[in-house]
C-alpha cells in the first residue's frame, strides 16, 4: 500500500488553498497587505499547513533532481557572498531568502501537495484560467479604459490584472500552450471543453492586447516546440491552425483602430532599428553591466530589483546576465544547473511516459517552460512567480512518476522477499514431515505463512 503521505486524499486543505493561489497567480496588481499579493499570502497559507501535515505524520521528505540541489546550493553561496559586498546587505539578504522560497519551497510544496497526474491537470486548468482572467481584464480596458481602478493602460497597451503590459505579455504567452494541450485531451464533458476555448481566446486576446514582442516571440518558439515534440500530429495542428485564425483575425481588426497594435510595433522596430529607444536602452544597461562583472566576476552586486539596477536607472533584461551580475559566477552556475535540472527531468519523462495523456501534459508544459526561458532573455521575468509555474508543475508531475516507479519497486522487492521466506519455511517444514496428513496439509503452507 501507499505510504501516508503518498496517499492523494492527504493534504487536502493544503492543496486547496495551492489551487486557489494558482487560480490568482495572474492578478498580481491585488496586494492586500505587506506588498505580498494574493496568490502569495495563499501559497504562504498551504505551505504552513503542509509543512505542519508532513511534521506531524514524521515524515518530510525533499523529491529534486541532484543536480537542482548542487544548483540551490551554489545560487546560495553566490547570494550569500554577493549580499555581504552590496551596498544594501540586509535588502540583498531578504531577496535571498524569497528567490530561495520562489524557487525551492514553493516548487517542494508542489512535488508534496500533487500527487496524481489528475491534481497537476487541474493544477493547470485553474492557472490557464488565471490568465484567462487577466485577458478578459486587458478586453474591458479596452473598451473602458477606467474600469480597472488600480491601473492604467500604458502606451494604449493593456495590462488586465497584472502591474505591466509586459507581465501581461509574460503571463499569457507562457499559458498559451498549456490552455491549448487542454483543448487536445479526450473529453466528454461538454462544459470543460467550452472552459478550455474560452481560455485560448482570452489568453490570446491579452497577449495581443499587451502588445509584448517578446512575449509573442516566445508564444513562436513554444508552439514550434510543442509541434515537434508532438510529431506534428493532425489534431494538434487543427486546433493550432484554428486558434491562429482568430489570432490574425484580431490583430488585423485592432490594426484597424486607433493606437498601438502588434503591426504598428513591428513597423516601428523596423523602421527605428538601433535607433529604437527600447533596444538602445537595453543594449546600453547590457553594456553597463558587462562592464561590472568583467571587474569582478565572481562577486555580484547584490538582489533584488533596488539593490540591482545598474547606473542606468534599469534592471538587466536577461536572467542569465541578471543572475551574474546579481549574485556572481556561483549564482550564474546555480540558475544554470537548476534550469538544466529541470529540462532534463522534463526529457526523461517524455521519452518513457507511463500513460499517453502524461506525454501530452509533459510536453505542454515543457514547451511552456521554453517560453518561460525565451522570455527571460528579454525581460526580468526572473522576479516573477508566474514565469516559474511550468517548471514548478513539470517537477510535481515527473515527481508523481518517480514517486510510482519507487512504490512499485519497493512492492517487487517486498513480495520478492515474501516469496523466498515462505520457501525456506517449507523447505525447513518438508524435512519434519512423518505423517501422511502432514503432506496434506502441506499444500497449505504457503497460505498460512504470514511473512
Amino acid at each position: 500500500m501507499l505510504t501516508n503521505i503518498d496517499n492523494p486524499k492527504c493534504f487536502r486543505t493544503p492543496r486547496f488553498f495551492f489551487y486557489i493561489g494558482l487560480l490568482t497567480i495572474g492578478q498580481t496588481i491585488f496586494r492586500p497587505a505587506l506588498s505580498f499579493t494574493l496568490s502569495d499570502w495563499f501559497f504562504l497559507i498551504s505551505f504552513f499547513l503542509a509543512t505542519s501535515e508532513c511534521l506531524l505524520r514524521g515524515n518530510l521528505e525533499i523529491r529534486f533532481p541532484p543536480f537542482m540541489i548542487w544548483g540551490l546550493l551554489f545560487f546560495m553561496v553566490g547570494g550569500i557572498i554577493s549580499s555581504a559586498f552590496a551596498k544594501l546587505p540586509l535588502m540583498s539578504l531578504v531577496a535571498l531568502v524569497k528567490y530561495l522560497y520562489l524557487i525551492a519551497v514553493w516548487f517542494w510544496l508542489g512535488t508534496v501537495l500533487l500527487q496524481t497526474p489528475a491534481q497537476v491537470q487541474t493544477s493547470i486548468i485553474l492557472w490557464t484560467s488565471s490568465a484567462a482572467l487577466s485577458g478578459l481584464g486587458a478586453l474591458f480596458q479596452l473598451f473602458w479604459d477606467d474600469i480597472i481602478p488600480v491601473v492604467n493602460p500604458a502606451w494604449g497597451r493593456m495590462q488586465g490584472f497584472t502591474e505591466h503590459v509586459n507581465d501581461l505579455g509574460g503571463l499569457t504567452s507562457i499559458s498559451l500552450i498549456p490552455a491549448i494541450m487542454m483543448l487536445t485531451l479526450p473529453r466528454k464533458n461538454i462544459w470543460l471543453i467550452v472552459h478550455s476555448w474560452l481560455c485560448v481566446l482570452l489568453i490570446a486576446a491579452g497577449l495581443l492586447l499587451s502588445v509584448s514582442m517578446s512575449g509573442i516571440s516566445a508564444v513562436i518558439v513554444s508552439i514550434l516546440a510543442w509541434l515537434v515534440l508532438n510529431k506534428f500530429s493532425f489534431k494538434n495542428i487543427l486546433i493550432l491552425g484554428i486558434s491562429a485564425g482568430f489570432f490574425f483575425t484580431s490583430i488585423y481588426i485592432q490594426s484597424h483602430y486607433e493606437g498601438i497594435s502588434v503591426l504598428t510595433r513591428l513597423h516601428d522596430i523596423s523602421d527605428d532599428g538601433l535607433s529604437s529607444v527600447t533596444l538602445r536602452t537595453r543594449l546600453e544597461t547590457f553594456s553597463v553591466a558587462w562592464e561590472v562583472i568583467k571587474d569582478n566576476p565572481l562577486i555580484g552586486v547584490g538582489l533584488g530589483p533596488d539593490v540591482s539596477l545598474t547606473r542606468t536607472g534599469h534592471a538587466v533584461h536577461n536572467i542569465f546576465m541578471l543572475n551574474w551580475y546579481q549574485s556572481g559566477l556561483f549564482g550564474l552556475i546555480g540558475i544554470l544547473m537548476i534550469l538544466g535540472a529541470i529540462a532534463l527531468e522534463a526529457y526523461k519523462g517524455m521519452r518513457d511516459p507511463n500513460q499517453e495523456q502524461e506525454r501530452s501534459i509533459g510536453i505542454a508544459l515543457f514547451s511552456s517552460y521554453i517560453s518561460f526561458i525565451v522570455l527571460g532573455i528579454a525581460q526580468p521575468i526572473f522576479y516573477n512567480r508566474f514565469g516559474w509555474i511550468s517548471a514548478a508543475l513539470l517537477l510535481s508531475l515527473y515527481s508523481v512518476r518517480n514517486r510510482s516507479a519507487k512504490w512499485k519497486r519497493q512492492h517487487i522487492t517486498s513480495y520478492r522477499t515474501r516469496s523466498a521466506h515462505k520457501l525456506k519455511y517449507i523447505y525447513r517444514t518438508s524435512f519434519r514431515i512423518h505423517k501422511k496428513e502432514d503432506v496434506r496439509n502441506l499444500a497449505h503452507v504457503w497460505n498460512r505463512s504470514n511473512f
